[in-house]
């Protein structure tokens, strides 16, 4: 963060402007920062849910906290999947970062523009793919992960 910072700092001193290299390492910063905050709020609820749904046994435990236990795991579920979604958001606003400051540098050599291309679309694919893949690669959690519906 602080490198990112300094770097945007020195970019606007000596440049008095800002590329699109920069404005994707702004909004990596303001995920990773949001993911972070997110993951220390809620790593205490984020870790007992997943005891609960590896070791049911421990259920007594985290009965004696919260009463609804249903409403609390759906809760974590949905706190686990954005704060895994903010940290994905952030890696591809990097890569994209990345591949804004190449841009510059590889748009006179027609076979780095093409392979640049080629880059771009196989990042832009599966920046989404990542994110739903969060959504879908495993519903249900613990024991009943390994059965089939």
């Amino acid at each position: 963060m602080i490198a990112a910072l300094t770097h945007l700092a020195l970019q606007l001193k000596t440049h008095r402007r800002l590329y699109s290299d920069d404005c994707f390492l702004i909004f990596a910063c303001i995920c990773l920062t949001g993911g972070t905050v997110l993951g220390y709020i809620k790593v205490g609820i984020l870790y007992s849910s997943q005891e609960l749904n590896y070791n049911p046994s421990h259920a007594i435990y985290i009965l004696a906290d919260h009463e609804d236990i249903a409403a609390h795991i759906n809760e974590n579920k949905r706190l686990y999947y954005s704060y895994i979604a903010l940290l994905w958001a952030a890696i591809f606003a990097v890569k994209f970062a990345y591949l804004a400051f190449f841009r510059r540098l590889v748009d006179r050599i027609r076979p780095l523009v093409i392979y640049w291309r080629v880059i771009v679309g196989v990042t832009v694919i599966f920046f989404p793919v990542s994110i739903v893949g969060i959504y879908v690669s495993c519903m249900k959690w613990g024991p009943a992960a390994g059965q089939q519906n």
